[in-house]
């Protein structure tokens, strides 16, 4: 069983882990939209759209989108503001160019090879603005948080 596959089970386990939500949204907020890869079943998204935030928001897993979208299609406002898109982070190319993306909660740790991490990093140039910038998350050490 992956965990990637298991979106109930997944917010189960990280549903206490909230204290780096205030932390993207503190960095987030004058940003009119942000690209998220690993947006899982939506931790990070929902709160960033609920602050006015139009997300892409890109995971690799269908089952985690399909819950965003259950989630998202109850409230029209966070319909409006997070576009769900199945894509891998080491690739992806978006329509879009963006000054803010993110990949929250260690997402990142699971490109076990160079190559993907290259292919990560790559992606972030590929889907910036020029003056843009990327936060990408390596701890689970909560004490790290600002």
């Amino acid at each position: 069983m992956r965990l990637i596959d298991k979106p109930d089970l997944y917010d189960l386990l990280y549903s206490d882990v909230v204290e780096d939500i205030a932390m993207y949204i503190r960095i987030l907020r004058n940003e009119k939209k942000v690209l998220e890869f690993g947006c899982g079943t939506g931790r990070i998204t929902i709160p960033l759209a609920r602050q006015g935030i139009n997300v892409e928001a890109v995971d690799l897993s269908e089952s985690m989108l399909t819950s965003l979208e259950r989630k998202i299609s109850i409230d029209s406002t966070l319909s409006k503001l997070i576009v769900p898109k199945l894509g891998n982070m080491c690739n992806y190319v978006s329509n879009d160019r963006y000054d803010a993306i993110i990949i929250p909660l260690t997402s990142f740790n699971y490109l076990l090879s160079e190559e993907e991490q290259i292919g990560c990093l790559q992606t972030l140039e590929r889907n910036m603005t020029q003056d843009g910038y990327a936060i990408i998350e390596l701890s689970l050490d909560r004490k790290s948080v600002v």
